[in-house]
């Protein structure tokens, strides 16, 4: 810490990612509008491929109440969007659309309502869950309050009259009998 030396984690995987940034760049500069097409419709074919396995998968797990499962998943994906646009910095949104061509752009739609089903199924995945957690809870808190209301009371009534404290045997005690000792 002495020299003052920068021990980040970027510092230490900046010369490892040098050469393959290089190497993308240099395609990203010199890609012909052949090769930038061949990448695009690549990229909105397995984000088309992904949607439908998504899709499919959805479907057979949740396939009459996905329309609760969608309604909650836009609602939650506006909410973040939402409350977290103020991370997104302006010129990156005004640079996407800007720079973006037409097929990019439906490549991230498609990536949007993937997400949205990935919401979806989390959502059924997690209503489950939290039917068996509420259900665990509502009876972990009557059995607590039955204990506290009923049980323990009764318990402390008994242990004062029931329970003695136990001193051990002592030989020297008449053990119930009338003997005389001389």
């Amino acid at each position: 810490m002495s020299c003052s030396a920068n021990f980040s984690v970027a510092s230490a995987i900046a010369p490892i990612l040098k050469r393959p940034r290089e190497k993308w760049d240099f395609l990203i500069t010199n890609a012909s509008r052949t090769t930038r097409l061949v990448v695009q419709l690549s990229y909105v074919g397995m984000s088309a491929v992904v949607f439908w396995l998504l899709m499919a998968y959805n479907q057979d797990r949740f396939g009459t109440e996905w329309y609760m499962h969608a309604a909650l998943s836009i609602v939650i994906l506006a909410f973040f969007t939402l409350f977290f646009f103020w991370l997104v910095p302006r010129t990156s949104l005004a640079l996407l659309a800007r720079r973006t061509t037409r097929l990019s752009k439906l490549g991230l739609l498609i990536n949007y309502f993937s997400l949205l089903l990935v919401l979806q199924i989390l959502i059924g995945i997690w209503k489950d869950r939290a039917f068996m957690l509420a259900t665990l809870f509502v009876v972990s808190w009557i059995a607590f309050y039955l204990f506290l209301s009923f049980l323990y009371p009764v318990w402390c009534a008994m242990g004062e009259t029931a329970i003695k404290e136990d001193k051990g045997f002592d030989p020297t005690a008449n053990q119930g009998r009338r003997a005389r000792r001389d």
